[in-house]
Order: structure tokens, then C-alpha cells, then sequence
């Protein structure tokens, strides 16, 4: 359900981040929004676009090498093809739980993580599913383009829709938020907004979560590593460049400035992305309904969905594979 307004502004939108092997960023057109000292837009997006490998912390799961690998399509930080495997199991109760997988010839668990990584560093540490695990999907990876505009929306903006959605749809609708952790600002809550589920609230805690579990590298933020099977590296892995920046700095930044975004300060404190954020957008931007889970009513019971396209969700009925 779209929010309607007569004066309301479109979200600039454009694709002006092509991928480069030589002189990555070189071509890629910033909004202009200003750069922490010593940074610009191209050398973040040399870092969503770098390659890591066994030593510079990759694994021992993952699914890919690079942000770029999964979030490419027309360019660097759009949507893909690329698919990952979420799976578990359904209890006698018809709750969701998490499955526990074996590595490592039976010595080693990986458990209560729905995540199947498709890649290891070493035969020991690759992840089998086992066959009781049959509640099975596969997701697409997101595009992350002007995610700067999502992270400034406005908590109040979210909750006001959730609250309109029942009166404008007779009933039909009921968008449901959800208030998460902010990673780099301990004891402090967000309407979440990024990931499948809507699981994390800033870009920064976002950025620090795909980094542990879609590559393997520890950061300052998700500083253990899913097992230890085949590591050879310290954590954390992701330490900060000569400007005081690590990647998954680097990473949040560039949102905030390709060319669909625009600047507003946007502070949880510590967060190096505190000055590059995208402007409040209010009821200015349409389609926000889509940043909210749903429920509905069924024979079955009441259902709650998502509009990231994630299938069946929430505490009503089956919970969602997370």
C-alpha cells in the first residue's frame, strides 16, 4: 500500500556506481555529501567491491568473497541473482527452530543459525544440511542502492503507518514494526528496517552482520566468528585503515552517498556514518508500508508476512527463518 501525497518528491533514483576492475570507483558519481577526512566515495566503494581471502580473514563460512559477488546487478550495490539457503525445522508444536548442523567428521556443531553457507575453507569446516532440517528457502540478495533514504526515515513515520494501514484497508492490512538493538550504540532501539526481516535498524549494525555472516570476517561489532574449525586469523579481522576507518565503515558510507541519496546527520554516537545519513524523508517517500511486517487472516489462524518477499513470518502462526 503506497502513501499518497499531492505534493509529495520523488527519491532521486540512478545506477552511477559501475563496477571497475581498474580504478575501482573511478567512474561512479557521488551526491556530494561530505567525505570524513581523508575518504571519498570512490574508496568506499573500492572496499564494497575487494576481494578477501583466507588471509585477511575469509570463512571459515561464507557464502562470497566480496559485497560486490552479491550486490552487483546493473552495478556495484544493486540487487543479484545470487541466491542463500535458509533452513530448520518445524517442532510438534509447529514452532520454527533453528537447526543445528555437524562439521568437522561429527566433532563440531553450528547450531541455532538458519544460514546455510554455501563455501569453507577447508573440507572440515563445510556445512552439510541434514534432512531433518526440510523447512528449506532460498533468498535473494537485496539491492543496498539509497539505502541512505531508508536508514534516515523517521521511527515516528514507520509507526504512523503501521497505525493508519487498518482504517485505509478496511482491515485488510495491518503493518506490524519492530523495534531492534542498535549494535554500535549498546542499550539504544530502532524500527528496524534492513535485512529480511527487518532485524537491524542502522547500516552500520547491518553492514557488520552481513560482513560476519555472509563473508566470515569478524569485526569490531560481530567479533566471534560462526566456528573456529580452519582459522588461522586473529579477530577482529576488520580493523581500521590509516584514516581510523575499517570496511565496515567504509561500507555503511557508501550509501549514504550514491547518487539516490541525499545528506543529513543521522547520529548513534560512535557510528562513523553519523554525518552522511540521507534526509528524513517523512511522508515524502511512498511504498514505506514495505519496510513494515504484515499479518493476515487465514483459515489457519492469523499469519504474519513480510513485504521483502520472504514467505511466512512472525508470531502469528509459524515463526520466519530469520
Amino acid at each position: 500500500m503506497a502513501v499518497r501525497s499531492d505534493s509529495a518528491l520523488q527519491a532521486p533514483a540512478a545506477f552511477e556506481t559501475p563496477t571497475m576492475i581498474q580504478n575501482p570507483g573511478s567512474q561512479s558519481v557521488s551526491n556530494g555529501v561530505a567525505e570524513p577526512p581523508g575518504d571519498t566515495f570512490a574508496v568506499d566503494q573500492s572496499h564494497f567491491e575487494e576481494e578477501e581471502g583466507l588471509d585477511t580473514g575469509v570463512g571459515p563460512v561464507y557464502n562470497a568473497r566480496s559485497c560486490v559477488d552479491c550486490h552487483q546487478n546493473p552495478v556495484t550495490g544493486g540487487v543479484s541473482q545470487v541466491t542463500e539457503l535458509r533452513a530448520g525445522h518445524f517442532d510438534r508444536h509447529g514452532n520454527f527452530v533453528n537447526p543445528t548442523v555437524v562439521i568437522n567428521d561429527g566433532q563440531t556443531t553450528i547450531a541455532n543459525r538458519s544460514l546455510i553457507n554455501d563455501r569453507a575453507v577447508c573440507p572440515q569446516a563445510q556445512e552439510l544440511l541434514p534432512p531433518s532440517e526440510n523447512v528449506r528457502t532460498f533468498r535473494l540478495s537485496l539491492n543496498t542502492l539509497g539505502d541512505g533514504f531508508v536508514e534516515a526515515i523517521a521511527d515516528t513515520t514507520l509507526q504512523a503507518i503501521a497505525q493508519q494501514e487498518p482504517r485505509l484497508s478496511q482491515g485488510n492490512i495491518a503493518g506490524e514494526y519492530i523495534e531492534v538493538p542498535i549494535l554500535e550504540a549498546p542499550g539504544q532501539t530502532r524500527i528496524g528496517r534492513f535485512g529480511w526481516k527487518d532485524q537491524h535498524g542502522s547500516l552500520l549494525s547491518f553492514a557488520s552482520d552481513a560482513y560476519i555472516n555472509e563473508q566470515g570476517i569478524t569485526n569490531r561489532l560481530s567479533p566471534t566468528d560462526t566456528t573456529s574449525v580452519c582459522k588461522t586469523t586473529a579477530d577482529p579481522e576488520d580493523v581500521p585503515d590509516s584514516i581510523g576507518m575499517a570496511d565496515i565503515d567504509h561500507f555503511c558510507a557508501i550509501h549514504p552517498g550514491d547518487s539516490g541519496a541525499a545528506s543529513r546527520r543521522y547520529d548513534h554516537g560512535n557510528s562513523q556514518c553519523s554525518s552522511r545519513a540521507a534526509t528524513v524523508l517523512t511522508d515524502r517517500v511512498r511504498y514505506l508500508p514495505c519496510l513494515l511486517d504484515y499479518h493476515r487472516s487465514s483459515g489457519h489462524g492469523d499469519e504474519r508476512r513480510d513485504l521483502h518477499c520472504t514467505g511466512r513470518a512472525g508470531e502469528y502462526g509459524h515463526p520466519a527463518i530469520q
